[in-house]
């Protein structure tokens, strides 16, 4: 005699019911920037707005645009030509005002740059002004964070202009002799907010900069072209010129590459089988 068995559906859940599916590449859809001349455009070489931020932006030179990443993400550029962090971190400072009221929820950080240059004006970055630096790099970031929605802030870290040979320099710029070393110790500040923080941080300006700048004017022996730097020393500015604001391109665009394919866990769906 045949036997039968009679199988009896039960209701099934989904497995990642409980913890949720994964996703491929992340979505933003307002970006914003805090920074100084460097971002708001100045290039040696070029007049005008003609700087990295316009490269990501698409209004200057080809390449790629934070738009092939995100196509319809709005974009702002929010720096400020001189602009510090000190007036960035202020609670009544307008261009930070005008960058919250658009509601960023992916931001760039690029600032310090004339903090430090102010700074060194007596030819010591002190400890006082480190800490200086530090709380108003960190209250910047508290304060986007604040915002709704809470943004993702990339921190960027910044150049030497004299590739480690500031001491080397003659009288007429004796005030940017400790500039090397202050350097790399403000870059030590932006990695130790960027962690604290829970920051994205670009990290590769600084080498990507070395030897690219005036050093070869002032010891410097591993000197490597294209220069980044308007040159000779004698037309000095510490602003890029475009193989410069191509090196800062490059590495936030790397950052937001990387953003834009990062692993991200997305809403749990249930769904069920019933008899």
């Amino acid at each position: 005699m045949r036997k039968t068995v009679t199988l009896t559906c039960v209701p099934l859940i989904a497995a990642w019911i409980l913890g949720g599916s994964w996703a491929y590449g992340r979505e933003f859809a307002v970006f914003g920037v805090v920074g100084d001349s460097i971002s708001w455009g100045w290039n040696a070489d070029v007049p005008g707005q003609s700087g990295w931020v316009q490269m990501l932006f698409g209004s200057f030179g080809t390449e790629k645009t934070i738009n092939a990443l995100w196509p319809a993400i709005a974009k702002h550029n929010g720096a400020v030509s001189g602009s510090t962090a000190e007036e960035w971190a202020g609670a009544d400072y307008a261009p930070m005002k005008e960058l919250l009221a658009r509601y960023p929820d992916l931001v760039v950080v690029y600032i310090g740059g004339n903090d430090l240059l102010a700074q060194l004006a007596d030819g010591d970055f002190s400890q006082a002004e480190k800490d200086a630096y530090r709380n108003n790099l960190r209250a910047i970031v508290t304060r986007l964070r604040g915002n709704a929605p809470r943004p993702e802030i990339v921190l960027v870290n910044y150049y030497d202009l004299f590739d480690g040979c500031s001491a080397n320099l003659p009288l007429l710029l004796s005030s940017y002799r400790g500039l090397s070393q202050a350097t790399v110790e403000g870059n030590e500040i932006i990695a130790e907010i960027a962690k604290e923080k829970n920051c994205r941080l670009v990290s590769g300006i600084y080498g990507d900069f070395m030897h690219h700048c005036y050093g070869a004017e002032l010891g410097d022996t591993n000197h490597q072209d294209p220069p980044f730097m308007r040159m000779p020393l004698t037309r000095f500015d510490i602003h890029p010129v475009t193989a410069g604001h191509k090196a800062i391109y490059d590495n936030v665009f790397r950052m937001l590459e990387s953003l834009k394919s990062e692993r991200t866990r997305a809403a749990a769906t249930e769904w069920r089988l019933y008899e």
